[in-house]
């Protein structure tokens, strides 16, 4: 608890030393794009943050996200061993297509990238039963990555 009372609230991209800037991604050709994401996603997580639900971004969305709105944004740093911070990055992309006609509650709309395309059955069923609705077909995510997790 004194750790969270203490811990500064700063940009995550000052978590670093020395600070974490990308440059923006248009100076960048696709295979160096690659190397320098890969490399952030490396940093991050030996700064204890994990990106979660990262597979439906292509390598350019996920650098943008990145670059735009994971780094500059100030968080608590709570620096304990054991404490990582874990960012969803399944609330950032393009939303999957609706048919026509179809309407869904706003929690549903922000959350239908996870239902697409990380919802297990039951978890999607428990949505469909708790607003009444039919969720779109589940889908596999477009860019699948072995990204680094929290051990257990």
């Amino acid at each position: 608890m004194l750790a969270w009372e203490q811990a500064p609230v700063l940009p995550v991209g000052r978590w670093f030393s020395p600070s974490l800037v990308l440059q923006p991604s248009c100076n960048l050709s696709e295979e160096h794009l690659r190397e320098e994401l890969w490399a952030v996603i490396e940093r991050l997580y030996q700064g204890r943050i994990i990106l979660d639900f990262t597979d439906h971004l292509s390598d350019h969305e996920l650098y943008n996200l990145i670059r735009k709105e994971i780094l500059p944004t100030a968080i608590k740093r709570v620096d304990l061993p054991d404490n990582y911070f874990h960012w969803d990055c399944s609330v950032a992309g393009r939303v999957p297509e609706i048919s026509d006609g179809e309407w869904y509650p706003e929690p549903v709309i922000d959350s239908l990238i996870w239902l697409t395309y990380y919802a297990d059955n039951a978890e999607r069923s428990e949505w469909e039963v708790e607003y009444g609705i039919d969720l779109p077909p589940r889908e596999i995510p477009p860019y699948p990555r072995a990204m680094p997790s929290a051990p257990v």
